[in-house]
């Protein structure tokens, strides 16, 4: 601690420590009996020692599986505050990793009902796209025989694919997001501190396969994305929101331009 800073509540006293969660300064009137977190801060969380500590998933030795699982779902959903910010950013990268991987599988599997009936719902139309696109490619028209012959399958393979895939996903969105982290200027935590947020903001995707609700869901989970980012990392909201948002904004630009080629490729195709 230096000597000359002062604190963020006190002004005319000097700091005897540094909030976790903010980087405020505090004085010893602002921690007592050993607390870490400014005022501001204990408030926020209802941690009223400030400490960072394990979630419940990280305690499922002591809690149970089933337990810690929801008691770690329910806390990120409903009580994101005092989750994130009782969330030791120096936490096990690997029990967050795991606890993502297990959210993602269970979303995958809730949401193959839906998703076959959505499937369904396109066979007619796909039918007719495939009748007018005489030069269609081999294997894009195999794989759309298969899709109109067994929608069941289908809907079962990408939910699978999902879950196979969570790994190269996951490490994919971390270190996106880690390297818009440090673009806004958060240098000091590890890539670890990242893949935590990330893997724990998931909660939410179980109930993406609901229609109407399903939408809503996925924005929830951005919010919950860029509420961890913004904590862990110790950064104001709008650099959370540049950290977490940057990839995506990147990745519409280029979906567009490679929408309207496909959609220019497909018109051109039809009207001969």
């Amino acid at each position: 601690m230096t000597p000359t800073a002062q604190c963020a509540v006190h002004a005319d006293r000097a700091a005897t420590s540094v909030c976790p969660r903010c980087g405020a300064f505090t004085c010893a009137e602002c921690n007592p009996g050993g607390q870490r977190q400014c005022p501001g801060c204990q408030q926020l969380t209802g941690l009223p020692g400030g400490a960072p500590t394990p979630t419940p998933w990280e305690r499922r030795g002591e809690l149970g599986l089933a337990q810690a699982l929801w008691q770690t779902w329910r806390m990120t959903v409903l009580e994101p505050a005092k989750f994130w910010g009782q969330l030791d950013p120096h936490g096990p990268p690997m029990d967050a990793f795991l606890y993502g991987w297990l959210i993602t599988s269970a979303a995958s599997l809730l949401q193959v009902p839906f998703l076959i009936l959505n499937l369904a719902q396109t066979q007619a139309q796909l039918k007719e796209l495939t009748s007018a696109m005489k030069e269609l490619p081999g294997p894009a028209k195999a794989g759309l025989e298969l899709f109109l012959q067994n929608p069941f399958a289908v809907a079962v393979g990408l939910g699978v694919v999902g879950v196979v895939l969570f790994p190269v996903t996951a490490m994919i969105s971390a270190g996106l997001t880690h390297l818009g982290v440090r673009m806004v200027g958060g240098t000091e935590r590890p890539f670890g501190t990242t893949l935590r947020a990330i893997c724990y903001s998931l909660a939410p995707n179980v109930l993406q396969g609901i229609p109407v609700v399903g939408g809503l869901v996925g924005l929830y989970t951005l919010v919950l994305e860029v509420w961890g980012i913004r904590d862990s990392h110790r950064l104001t909201t709008g650099r959370a929101i540049v950290a977490v948002l940057w990839p995506l904004a990147l990745f519409c630009c280029c979906g567009g331009l490679g929408g309207a080629l496909v959609a220019a490729s497909v018109l051109s195709k039809l009207g001969r």
